[in-house]
């Protein structure tokens, strides 16, 4: 027989259940034993809520971050940024992948992208910003490789320190504008009183 019963379903916490199959016949089931009055939140028992699981049946997953279909604990680039998860120094950021120095700053950031990640200025951590190496024909990606700084004053020479020798004379105002070495001998004007030596 089929039974079948029309009007508000009402789930009672306990008890009888009278169905009606509108013929006149009834049938009583006791839902005692079916049904506890609570519902469960976690299907999978995987420590998520059904409603922040997006795999609510596996309990092996629950975040797809990039979307794929592929639960992040499977999947070997998680968001999705065409770099294995391995070889991804920031696995869970789709606009990051590779942080030189491992200070925890990006070498670069896919432009346009937001985040909370700020880019690093000195890639390799050797002191000197990356747009100083490129400017005095240094690498930012490896710190053995460092720009000339010949007075150790963290600027490098080519076109970032104005006196390389820091003999208090700028390099322009020495003879051959190298700033080296730190002497008179190719100075213009040796007692620095603004007139060339070769004017006095």
């Amino acid at each position: 027989y089929s039974y079948a019963h029309t009007g508000t379903d009402v789930q009672p916490s306990a008890g009888a259940v009278e169905l009606s199959n509108g013929h006149g016949a009834t049938v009583s089931i006791d839902v005692s034993s079916y049904h506890t009055g609570t519902e469960d939140d976690d299907d999978d028992n995987d420590g998520w809520d059904d409603a922040d699981d997006a795999f609510p049946l596996d309990d092996a997953e629950w975040d797809d971050l990039d979307g794929d279909g592929v639960g992040s604990n499977a999947d070997t680039d998680d968001d999705g940024d065409g770099t294995n998860d391995g070889a991804d120094d920031f696995p869970r950021h789709a606009h990051a992948d590779t942080d030189t120095d491992g200070d925890g700053m990006p070498d670069d950031i896919t432009f346009g992208c937001t985040t909370t990640l700020t880019v690093d200025d000195d890639d390799d951590g050797d002191g000197f910003s990356d747009d100083d190496e490129y400017t005095c024909g240094s690498h930012r990606w490896n710190a053995a490789k460092t720009p000339t700084d010949t007075d150790g004053d963290g600027l490098c020479d080519m076109g970032v320190d104005d006196d390389d020798d820091n003999d208090g004379v700028d390099d322009a105002d020495e003879a051959d504008g190298s700033g080296i070495p730190a002497d008179c001998l190719v100075t213009v004007d040796c007692d620095g009183d603004g007139v060339d030596d070769a004017d006095e």
